[in-house]
């Protein structure tokens, strides 16, 4: 089968496992391909998945039958919800979608370019950084090696040649780059970027039977665990974003989730 052919069959299983119909204008008009190539498209995917898809008269198109198994495409929810929202492409305005859009923090060109360009070559660069405790910004040369999103802005991980160990600084706090040179590490020696750790979370004891298994179908929870895996380099923001660094002292239906592993504390 040409890739061609794949993607438009793709694009018919998709619309049939999440709309529930598919049209062959709809293939026409988005792939520009003429009412013999789409004829074609609907007899191989019918001779790949007999039964699957189903002529409506009424809608002079294709529904999916109620025993309907996709053969091509492994369904996934983030992934189809990201196709929606994206500005363009095959789903894009499928249905109407709002996303909440806040602040970001502003990332100049000229310094993620430079970053960008110090991590492919793996030198070292000098960069003037900000930070929240010292009053002015300070030179300090580090050698970079990845990024790192915490879910709320970028990050560079990197050897830092001042304090002499792996950190993460925030790109939108480095004011200007200078000069590369020779690398002071490499990111086969940053163990807690390669060494990953287990979270482990559960519902607020403090809520009730009903309120606990609403938690659990939130989180895919499975007898009351749900797990998942993070660098350890990551650990701090993935418990931030979590509000399970520290004690809040919220309402139990405000915090919702609480730490069962909590032995991982000591590594922050």
């Amino acid at each position: 089968m040409k890739k061609s052919q794949l993607e438009r069959l793709l694009f018919l299983e998709k619309k049939l496992f999440w709309f529930g119909k598919v049209k062959r204008k709809e293939i026409q008009e988005q792939f520009e391909v003429s009412s013999r190539v789409t004829t074609n498209d609907f007899s191989k995917y019918h001779e790949l998945a007999p039964g699957n898809a189903v002529w409506d008269r009424p809608s002079y198109g294709y529904i999916a039958d109620d025993a309907f198994k996709p053969v091509l495409y492994e369904p996934d929810s983030a992934e189809i919800l990201g196709e929606i929202y994206a500005p363009t492409g095959a789903f894009s305005g499928s249905v109407g979608v709002t996303v909440l859009n806040v602040p970001g923090r502003i990332i100049p060109v000229n310094i993620l370019r430079s970053l960008l360009a110090a991590i492919h070559s793996k030198r070292a660069i000098e960069i003037c950084y900000r930070s929240m405790s010292r009053a002015e910004p300070t030179w300090r040369r580090i050698t970079p090696h990845s990024l790192a999103h915490d879910g709320f802005r970028w990050h560079v991980r990197a050897f830092c040649s001042k304090r002499g160990k792996f950190i993460d600084l925030v790109l939108g706090r480095i004011v200007e780059t200078g000069e590369l040179s020779a690398p002071d590490a490499t990111s086969e020696t940053d163990t807690e970027w390669i060494e990953t750790v287990k979270i482990k979370i559960g519902p607020d004891s403090r809520l009730d039977e009903n309120q606990r298994s609403t938690i659990e179908m939130d989180y895919g929870m499975i007898d009351g665990e749900a797990s998942f895996i993070v660098r350890k380099s990551m650990l701090f923001y993935a418990l931030k974003q979590l509000c399970l660094h520290r004690d809040t002292g919220s309402s139990p239906k405000e915090q919702q989730i609480v730490l069962l592993n909590t032995d991982i504390l000591k590594l922050l």
